[in-house]
């Protein structure tokens, strides 16, 4: 719901959730493949673990989703960077909209980075 919001589309965090394509059957794990939530069409695609990868998705304005930690046990939105750190979104954090990467992980804490495209 984050990264469709920041491309102009009003889709909720429960629409996304009653959208049973979007995740593994019987699990909370969104799938890597496209998926239509309100008529729009997101495609989500592993591409590493690299910053060269978060770089250059942000800087040609698409934000990524990052996993962090073995699994990965948690995902946040990187929508922007700010000198040698990255501004967030993070839905386990209290008022986690805006907030440094670096106050919250580390980058080692990285182990996935997913592009995202919305049709």
């Amino acid at each position: 719901a984050m990264v469709l919001s920041h491309y102009g589309h009003r889709v909720t965090p429960a629409q996304v959730a009653q959208t049973m394509e979007a995740f593994v059957p019987t699990t909370a794990y969104m799938v890597y493949a496209a998926w239509q939530v309100d008529g729009v069409t997101f495609t989500r695609v592993r591409a590493g673990a690299s910053t060269g990868v978060i770089d250059s998705e942000i800087a040609a304005g698409r934000p990524v989703i990052v996993g962090i930690g073995s699994g990965p046990s948690h995902f946040v939105v990187i929508k922007d960077k700010v000198g040698n750190d990255y501004l967030m979104n993070d839905p386990y954090v209290e008022n986690g909209h805006d907030i440094l990467f670096s106050s919250k992980y580390s980058l080692s804490s990285i182990t996935e980075v997913n592009t995202v495209r919305v049709n």
